[in-house]
This record gives C-alpha cells, structure tokens and sequence, in this order.
C-alpha cells in the first residue's frame, strides 16, 4: 500500500521570509531603474553608472 503524501500550510516565518525577499528584490530593482534612468544625465560619468548598475551582483 502506498504512503499518503501531506503537505502542511507555510509556517509565519517561512511567509516572513519569502515576503522579506520579495520586498527586497522589488526595491533593488527600483533602485537600479532609477540609477540606469538617471545616468543619462551624468555626463562622463554614464557609463559607470549604467554598467555599474546593471552588473553589480545583488547580495
């Protein structure tokens, strides 16, 4: 006879956790968008920004 396999609901902190992540991702992408927005505007200093920006690994 096959074992019944049982999920149970998500604990508080594993909520917790997943909400802190996404938080965390939605304002590291506003802030890279507002950075590679403002670049433009930077001169010669554009490029670093922009590049900086976008590759710079999130923590």
């Amino acid at each position: 006879m096959p074992e019944a396999i049982a999920f149970g609901a998500p604990r508080a902190e594993e909520m917790t956790r997943v909400a802190a992540a996404g938080a965390g991702g939605l304002i590291t992408g506003v802030v890279e968008g507002v950075v590679v927005k403002m670049a433009p505007e930077l001169g010669a200093a554009q490029p670093i920004f922009t590049w900086g920006a976008l590759l710079c690994p999130e923590p």
